[in-house]
């Protein structure tokens, strides 16, 4: 990658956190929606009499607890994704790389052992915390990624090791520039 604008690669990305937000809220309508449908399986395999030998009542009882875990997962998700929006809002561009950071990384080698091959030699990230993260748009958590929580505090020029947590294989890449 030659001649990256890092402030359009911040902002592209910040528009795909939009669109992660709007898949989120998708999601959680069609939970909802879900919710609603297997309540009233639930009210109707509860009239059914005896609910210890109920399979329908048991079934319906086990997607509630899965549907109200997938309603908690995603208002959870979009309050962080919120947060998220109104921090990047706040960033100011300093001398090490902190959350809402757009970072362009490039390999430069491995540690001498086993070469991680199965990987990209550059990438383009913005760090957000509270653990967003999705890859293919650009967006890694600084919280809850290995490699992000090794950005946080780098400055251009320093390395980090992405390891392969299977084969133990390693790619080293350098910080380009971050803005």
């Amino acid at each position: 990658m030659s001649s990256i604008n890092l402030i359009d690669e911040s902002r592209r990305i910040d528009s795909e956190l939009v669109s992660y937000e709007n898949s989120v809220i998708a999601d959680k309508e069609r939970t909802s929606t879900r919710l609603a449908e297997v309540n009233i399986e639930f009210i109707k395999a509860s009239e059914d009499g005896d609910r210890s030998e109920n399979a329908a009542f048991e079934q319906a009882l086990r997607d509630i607890a899965e549907l109200n875990a997938d309603l908690n997962s995603a208002e959870s998700q979009l309050s962080a994704i919120e947060r998220c929006r109104e921090g990047a809002a706040q960033y100011k561009h300093g001398t090490m790389i902190t959350d809402y950071s757009t970072v362009y990384i490039k390999k430069v080698g491995n540690d001498g052992g086993k070469v991680l091959q199965d990987v990209e030699d550059e990438y383009i990230f913005k760090l957000f915390p509270y653990g967003i993260s999705q890859l293919e748009s650009g967006i890694m958590s600084s919280s809850d990624s290995i490699v992000g929580i090794q950005m946080i505090g780098k400055k251009v020029g320093d390395e980090i090791k992405v390891k392969s947590r299977i084969t133990g294989a390693v790619a080293i890449y350098k910080i380009e520039e971050f803005y």
